[in-house]
């Protein structure tokens, strides 16, 4: 095989040879560590004022209650509780929770909550 029919696609076409690019070319990272910030960066979720006011009174709006809010994900807040018979007896509670978390300044217009179990 000839060294130049390697790089042809399926029609023959010649492709384009890899070269390194300068350093300056290379793209937006100068360094490695830059490159792993912005990785990381977009794997931890965006700051929500809202959530972390709720993880803070969620206690004291609702006490004695076997959930604790876990995470929110666009309109959804999800609540998480210990085990299975705790979600059975707080899931009747659901209605008067969302009328009091809609009550709360800077929440969202329109929610909704769901249940899981913690693991």
């Amino acid at each position: 095989m000839d060294d130049d029919e390697r790089y042809v696609d399926e029609f023959g076409r010649p492709l384009e040879r890899y070269s390194p690019k300068e350093p300056g070319m290379r793209g937006r990272h100068k360094t490695f560590g830059s490159a792993l910030d912005v990785a990381f960066k977009g794997l931890l979720p965006p700051d929500d004022p809202f959530f972390d006011k709720l993880a803070s009174v969620w206690n004291s709006l609702f006490p004695g209650s076997k959930l604790s809010p876990s995470r929110r994900e666009g309109d959804m807040i999800f609540l998480s509780a210990p085990n299975s018979a705790a979600l059975f007896v707080e899931r009747p509670r659901l209605t008067m929770m969302k009328r009091r978390l809609a009550k709360l300044p800077g929440a969202p217009i329109k929610f909704s909550l769901k249940l899981e179990v913690k693991r």
